[in-house]
């Protein structure tokens, strides 16, 4: 996580007020996984850009960082 904080602090501009949030775009997270390269353990990239399909469950592990887009209406159920 201290990489992905230190990569967002000088890349992107804090955003103030009642709602703010970061987003980022697909070119943002393309440029995050060239700067962040692959996990040497696992060879896994330390950033994953997943597109999921309808009836599909993506799991985020506690702790990580994560950045939905939805493309259509949905529902999103979350619990930690």
């Amino acid at each position: 996580m201290d990489r992905v904080n230190a990569w967002v602090k000088t890349h992107k501009r804090k955003q103030r007020g009642l709602g703010a949030r970061l987003v980022l775009s697909e070119d943002d997270l393309k440029q995050m996984r060239v700067d962040l390269g692959v996990d040497q353990k696992t060879q896994i990239s330390h950033v994953q850009i997943i597109t999921q399909a309808h009836g599909e469950l993506i799991t985020v592990p506690t702790g990580h960082a994560h950045q939905v887009v939805n493309k259509q209406p949905c529902i999103k159920l979350a619990w930690d």
